[in-house]
């Protein structure tokens, strides 16, 4: 309401015509172009990445190891226990005496199943660390799959946004080429 009345030369005079449109509308700013991308820098598929992904992940290695430790429980637990021999002194040169000498043979004997128990049980611990595995495995897969998409998603949001900006700006054209024209009046707000 408080911007003076528009006022173009003639059309006669094209130049000074241009002139006064440049200075009543400037133009809009250039969109930014796509930055170059640098050849040098190495471009994988999908399932590039998932294969990287498989052969590097610390997550998958702490897995197939937690896998060999399960294994090497379920077997330790299976066998009886070692029997122990040994010597025992003491007291030694108390008073002058030789004190208590003596040697010992322990072995301990394992009933009522409980080594079959311990062995089942540590079968499901080894089962269980195979499954972890597989669960690594699938949770490294999905976050590169996830990343995958989000990039494939966000350059489409750039293409549509860089068209709706194209759109937009052919839009804000087709009322400036009527005043340029002289089809309408510089104030007529009937072409916007």
């Amino acid at each position: 309401a408080e911007a003076p009345p528009a006022i173009l030369p003639p059309s006669t005079d094209p130049e000074a015509r241009a002139r006064a449109m440049a200075n009543l509308v400037p133009p809009l700013p250039e969109s930014a172009a796509d930055p170059p991308l640098d050849p040098s820098l190495p471009r994988y598929t999908l399932a590039e990445l998932e294969a990287r992904t498989l052969a590097l992940a610390p997550t998958l290695d702490q897995a197939r190891q937690a896998i060999t430790a399960a294994e090497g429980v379920a077997w330790q637990v299976a066998r009886p226990p070692n029997p122990q021999v040994g010597y025992e002194g003491d007291t030694l040169n108390t008073n002058g005496t030789s004190g208590y000498n003596g040697v010992y043979f322990e072995q301990v004997v394992r009933t009522g199943g409980k080594l079959e128990l311990a062995r089942q049980s540590a079968t499901y611990n080894v089962a269980n660390a195979q499954l972890d595995a597989v669960k690594a495995q699938a949770d490294q897969l999905n976050a590169v799959r996830k990343a995958w998409f989000a990039v494939l998603v966000a350059r489409e949001n750039v293409r549509v946004n860089r068209v709706l900006a194209e759109f937009t700006e052919s839009i804000f054209e087709l009322p400036l080429d009527k005043v340029r024209d002289d089809q309408v009046a510089p104030y007529d707000p009937l072409p916007l």
